[in-house]
């Protein structure tokens, strides 16, 4: 620990209050850069999340949530459902993490990216690779299976075909399309469902990262 880059077990490093993020941002932000550290640094020995569960009233353990710091710090409510938060740690915590975005340069027939299999014991040709892709921000309903293999531990390069005929005029016509995977694992169980945002080349660095929340919002 003495030699790890982070000064303490928890690295308490506050956000700066003009940053203009909500506090979901702030979540994704600090979970994704402390996961990272615990997931490649060889001197992180390990790490949990704590609290899951929000406290709740009284005696009754199905009650509303009290609302103090000691309390809600969980990302599943006294009743079971989960906050947002929930929902942002699963994809952080996934054992396949895909990008968020991919540029398209005219010509290309094939979006292409690297993933490190996480799994201790499950190459990924032993799971379903399933993509989704439409004009827009739509995925539609079709889908199309992609092979896929990477040993556990390992990194390999992802070959997608642009196989929606929407999707590529879409792409071709200067717009921005999402292409949606799943991975299921062997036994069926989906631990990620990922939404890649596939830019032209030409629309890099035009399009707004920043989250408009209020009501000036344009």
């Amino acid at each position: 620990m003495l030699n790890a880059p982070y000064g303490s077990i928890i690295s308490d490093i506050r956000e700066d209050p003009y940053s203009g993020k909500n506090s979901l941002q702030t979540f994704i932000d600090r979970l994704r850069a402390e996961w990272g550290l615990m997931r490649d640094d060889p001197t992180c020995l390990g790490g949990a999340y704590f609290p899951w569960l929000c406290s709740a009233t009284g005696d009754n353990p199905w009650g509303w949530v009290v609302w103090a710091e000691d309390n809600d710090w969980g990302v599943v409510t006294a009743d079971l459902l989960p906050k947002p938060y929930f929902w942002a740690m699963r994809v952080l915590f996934s054992p396949v993490a895909f990008p968020e975005r991919l540029v398209w340069r005219k010509g290309d027939t094939m979006l292409r990216f690297e993933v490190t299999n996480h799994y201790n014991a499950i190459d990924l040709r032993d799971c379903t690779f399933r993509t989704q892709m439409d004009a827009g921000c739509g995925a539609g309903r079709d889908w199309r299976d992609i092979p896929l293999s990477c040993p556990p531990g390992g990194t390999c390069t992802v070959e997608i075909p642009i196989w929606s005929e929407s999707a590529r005029q879409w792409l071709e016509g200067g717009s921005p399309c999402v292409v949606r995977c799943h991975l299921l694992d062997p036994s069926g169980f989906r631990p990620i469902t990922a939404d890649i945002m596939v830019v032209p080349e030409e629309m890099v660095g035009k399009i707004r990262t920043e989250l408009l929340i209020g009501p000036d919002a344009v």
